[in-house]
């Protein structure tokens, strides 16, 4: 069967179907290229990406929901002495220090009504100089608040900054005008956000004669953290080297600038520093991501946007040179045959004869 043409069609004639389907036909291409298997590779990326938020959605809600985790437990007071149980509860890293509640809880045997019978004092190394902290006797316990000092570690290998914090804490108690050292059975909690902790502690420490009990805080940044960060060093360098490649485009191979270019690039430059502050733990200026991506990320981008705007001002000049020339020619052109259809009359020739 031939298909009519819309040529072939007499005056007045109606399309048929087979006409119109011809004529809608022409809108899409003949052959649709096929998928390559990069294009492939990132759908399927893309899609798994695009499941994520449903794995993380499982895996918080069965994830451990204890606010505070136990690192060391010794166990239960010993006998004639006390639990103390120290909780990290905050690190600033970029003040070098630990924040620890500890929380006295005397053996059940030396209460009476539920409140020490004989008054304690607890020692630990602060770091501010308010070290010491009096238990009164007959009166309820209450947890004290201290600061570590963090060592081996700086807030400028951020998010890859690890820190130590020394913990020495020491228990006595008022017994016949002396103080007496009360042992102790020690467990090191943590509730600190933003960083894994674990502790260390002397091999031979024994809760039942050790003066002052020694411990070790280790911390990291957690790796969610360090993935995120990493992610967005790698977003801010990607963003400056695709704008590197548009401007090789553009200078070498003699493109013409794409006016997006213009609006993209400012927007990313803007966008940069609001998201380098939104990075977690809220780093100082001047850690790790900021020299190996943040500050590169800004003068490239920048330097980016400024060549970009002169190459634009450069063909915008060159075009407007064109068309100038362009209208000086037709003009000549015009010129040269209005003259020649209608040559002039100079003084003292005759007229023509007809």
């Amino acid at each position: 069967m031939v298909r009519a043409t819309p040529a072939d069609h007499a005056p007045g004639e109606e399309d048929t179907d087979d006409d119109l389907l011809d004529r809608l036909s022409g809108l899409w291409p003949t052959v649709i290229p096929r998928p390559t298997k990069t294009q492939l590779l990132a759908l399927v990326l893309i899609t798994l990406l695009s499941l994520g938020p449903v794995l993380a959605l499982f895996t918080i809600i069965n994830a451990d929901v204890e606010p505070v985790v136990t690192l060391t437990d010794e166990g239960s007071a010993p006998t004639g002495g006390a639990h103390v149980a120290v909780t990290a509860t905050n690190i600033g890293a970029t003040a070098g220090e630990l924040r620890i509640r500890v929380l006295v809880e005397p053996d059940p045997a030396t209460l009476v009504n539920g409140r020490p019978a004989r008054e304690l004092t607890l020692t630990v190394n602060d770091a501010r100089g308010d070290s010491t902290k009096i238990l009164p006797a007959g009166q309820p316990i209450v947890p004290a608040e201290f600061t570590l000092a963090l060592t081996d570690g700086s807030v400028r290998q951020f998010p890859f900054d690890a820190y130590t914090a020394p913990l020495f804490v020491l228990l006595t108690a008022e017994q016949d005008g002396e103080a007496v050292i009360v042992p102790m059975a020690l467990e090191l909690r943590s509730a600190v956000d933003g960083f894994a902790l674990t502790t260390t502690m002397p091999a031979d420490a024994e809760p039942t004669d050790a003066a002052v009990r020694e411990a070790t805080f280790d911390a990291r940044r957690a790796t969610t953290t360090v993935v995120y960060v990493v992610w967005i060093m790698i977003l801010m360098y990607g963003l400056a080297i695709s704008g590197v490649l548009l401007l090789w485009a553009v200078v070498i191979r003699r493109l013409e600038v794409p006016i997006w270019a213009f609006g993209l690039f400012v927007g990313v430059l803007f966008a940069l520093p609001p998201l380098r502050l939104a990075l977690p733990g809220n780093p100082p200026l001047g850690v790790l991501v900021d020299y190996v991506s943040f500050y590169w990320a800004v003068t490239i981008v920048g330097i980016t946007l400024l060549w970009l705007v002169a190459v634009g001002i450069r063909q915008h000049r060159a075009t407007a040179e064109q068309r100038a020339q362009a209208r000086t020619e037709i003009d000549q052109q015009l010129d040269a045959r209005s003259t020649a259809e209608h040559p002039a009359v100079r003084v003292g020739d005759e007229p023509p004869t007809r």
